[in-house]
């Protein structure tokens, strides 16, 4: 199986045709259109995890972002590719638990964690607008990119801090 990105192409060298392209739509979990995804592993199946399983999981993200930003040398084009590594594992988890949190909840429950998500980010990207304008550097920037992973990273751990007993129902 292939699977198609953003930029039209496939993993595995498949080309990507319109029909395969609109099978991987990816609407954004505060789309109030789209139902809330279901935790999910591999291929679309369920998977339930624990807190623990979450915090694992959180631990493994840091040991791989350690081990990219040792891996990075001084050369600005690399420090740019760990940065945007780290937002791009720190975004995958926070999906994972935001739709895993919002699935154990009552529709209620589910609309306040939208509202507050919704206000999370925009916190998070005027921090790293801020960052860029001190800086006087593009929004694309190695501080943008890196105050939005730092952000995102917290908002993680909060989460599965602020929704443990959501998790353990």
């Amino acid at each position: 199986q292939y699977i198609a990105r953003q930029d039209g192409a496939a993993q595995g060298g498949e080309e990507v045709t319109e029909e395969t392209a609109a099978e991987e739509t990816v609407k954004s979990p505060l789309d109030p259109s789209v139902d809330p995804p279901k935790a999910s592993s591999v291929l679309g199946e369920e998977k339930e995890y624990t807190l623990e399983e979450l915090k694992d999981r959180l631990q493994t993200v840091e040991e791989q972002i350690a081990a990219q930003e040792e891996a990075a040398d001084s050369n600005p084009a690399s420090r740019y590719m760990a940065a945007e590594y780290a937002w791009n594992l720190w975004d995958g988890e926070l999906n994972l638990i935001y739709s895993h949190i919002r699935s154990h909840m009552s529709e209620e429950e589910a609309e306040d964690l939208k509202r507050e998500e919704v206000a999370w980010l925009k916190e998070r990207d005027l921090a790293a607008e801020q960052a860029y304008v001190q800086n006087d550097t593009p929004p694309k920037s190695i501080q943008y990119i890196t105050i939005s992973a730092q952000k995102t990273r917290e908002r993680c751990y909060e989460l599965l801090e602020q929704y443990e007993d959501v998790l353990e129902r």
